[in-house]
């Protein structure tokens, strides 16, 4: 016997109601079609629904996949936006880094010029990054300041008046300032500036 009689021989006891349009179902037997329609084997309706589960699947695996690459766009866009506000951050604190060392400088200058009895107007024209340098280059800068003057006493000494001279006139002090910061300017270039 063929397959097809096979079908035939094990389909003959088994029925399938089908509409007929007059409200009672009409039976027609397995494997075989009524006018016009079609029907299928259980294997062809397996294989239907076989195929219909893998096209849900790989449509579900590239949902999921679309999903995850937006993810790490995402992901990938906020790691760079972190690290542009960490070399901000970085540059941020390296000026500012830098501006506190300035003023430690600064400070520092001017506590050696206060020690040394340089002017108060002379601090800025002192150089050195430690405060041996800055000591150095002020008693230089005193030694110019100091041939300048006939009784050799410090201006702007530490504690005192804040520039007061033996000979406590105000306009003296300001007019031998004065000498002082021109003898100075002469002598290191800075004659425009004054």
């Amino acid at each position: 016997m063929t397959d097809e009689g096979k079908k035939d021989d094990s389909s003959q006891g088994q029925t399938q109601d089908t509409d007929t349009g007059s409200g009672a179902p009409e039976k027609v037997p397995d494997g075989q079609k009524k006018s016009g329609e079609m029907v299928f084997t259980q294997d062809q309706v397996n294989s239907f629904l076989a195929d219909e589960r893998r096209r849900w699947a790989d449509k579900s695996k590239k949902e999921s996949d679309e999903q995850q690459l937006e993810l790490e766009k995402v992901a990938l866009k906020d790691k760079e936006e972190w690290k542009e506000l960490y070399d901000k951050t970085q540059e941020e604190l390296a000026a500012n880094k830098r501006l506190l060392e300035l003023q430690g400088l600064k400070i520092m200058r001017g506590r050696v010029a206060s020690e040394v009895g340089l002017p108060a107007e002379l601090v800025d024209r002192l150089v050195g990054d430690t405060e041996d340098d800055v000591k150095a280059d002020a008693e230089k800068l005193m030694k110019v300041v100091g041939k300048g003057s006939d009784d050799k006493e410090h201006v702007g000494t530490p504690g005192g008046d804040g520039g007061s001279s033996k000979n406590s006139g105000g306009s003296d002090d300001k007019k031998r300032v004065s000498e002082i910061k021109e003898k100075i300017a002469g002598r290191f270039g800075y004659a425009d500036t004054l």
